[in-house]
């Protein structure tokens, strides 16, 4: 069992389909019934259902705050590809992102109601970055502006496998380097392109904690051990 997808694939797949579609500000009138039933054939086969590029449909609304965003509602079939890349493969995204002790915003699985990927609250962040304060003498504070909106696709394999040998074997269909699975499935949702991921579906509340693992483990190789990170 892993954390991010619990212990019952199907389940996990569903819930992410039904309930980890619509960005959660939409109203209650939104709704997803059924996608999970087209796709329990591609889920048992693990093939791919996108042949060519599809662009998501976008909208501009506030999100917590008050702030304005660009929120993006993918193709059905990036949902499903991308429920069976991650059913697929969670063994090794689970070790990539347990890597990183220091993160607040590892994904966990909420198998019974509301969004079906939980990351620690802001509120519960501070909490325990105001204990390790009281441990410590200073405080690095960093921000990354537009996070979702400016992760270079490519950037993926590089984080899951390194940029040496992701670049070395660039093949989406690598049995090796299988983060290049999910690079093309995201450039195929985009029309091709390769900066940012969809904001508001919880695939990107895994996909943005399999980059931030990356990143803290190369400032852990530069500075040494760190206190908490959140994504």
């Amino acid at each position: 069992m892993t954390a991010f997808i619990g212990d019952d694939k199907s389940l996990f797949a569903e819930r992410m389909l039904e309930d980890g579609f619509f960005p959660e500000n939409l109203p209650p009138v939104f709704s997803i019934t059924n996608l999970h039933e087209a796709a329990i054939k591609p889920l048992k086969s693990g093939e791919y259902l996108t042949e060519k590029p599809t662009e998501g449909a976008r909208y501009n609304a506030s999100k917590r705050g008050g702030q304005r965003r660009v929120f993006t509602m993918p193709n059905p079939v990036f949902m499903i590809d991308a429920a069976i890349f991650f059913t697929k493969f969670c063994g090794e995204i689970d070790e990539h992102m347990s890597g990183s002790p220091e993160s607040s915003s590892y994904p966990r699985f909420e198998p019974v109601e509301g969004r079906p990927i939980k990351i620690s609250s802001f509120p519960e962040f501070h909490k325990r970055r105001r204990h390790d304060l009281s441990l410590s003498r200073y405080i690095v504070r960093t921000d990354i502006s537009r996070f979702y909106h400016s992760i270079y696709t490519h950037a993926i394999p590089w984080a899951l496998h390194g940029k040496a040998a992701a670049k070395k074997d660039r093949k989406p269909t690598s049995p090796s380097i299988y983060g290049n699975q999910l690079d093309w499935l995201l450039r195929q949702a985009q029309d091709g392109q390769t900066v940012g991921i969809p904001v508001g579906p919880d695939f990107s509340r895994i996909i943005s904690e399999i980059i931030g693992s990356a990143i803290d483990k190369e400032f852990r190789a530069i500075h040494g051990p760190m206190s908490r990170c959140y994504v």
